[in-house]
């Protein structure tokens, strides 16, 4: 699978929405290509490279003990921005 800019700013637009609602996006079994376009765009780290997993399994694991997690206020994505847009 590939991912190009435009497809990485809605990849951005939804992290943000999500955010905003207080839902965890994890994307799990990201490989090369994908990974090439979103380390150098920053949408890598902003995410938090605690949410990209190799498997299915372990991203399901994740989410479970999120679940079983106080509520935790996440600034970071507030600040991201898709691509070519400041932060509001």
């Amino acid at each position: 699978m590939n991912l190009d800019s435009s497809g990485e700013a809605a990849l951005a637009e939804v992290a943000v929405d999500y955010a905003a609602r207080g839902v965890r996006l994890s994307l799990a079994e990201v490989k090369g290509p994908v990974l090439d376009v979103l380390r150098p765009s920053g949408f890598y780290e902003q995410l938090g490279p605690e949410r990209f997993t190799f498997t299915d399994d372990e991203a399901v694991r994740r989410a479970q003990a999120w679940t079983l997690e106080q509520p935790v206020l996440e600034v970071r994505l507030a600040a991201v921005a898709p691509v070519g847009r400041s932060a509001a």
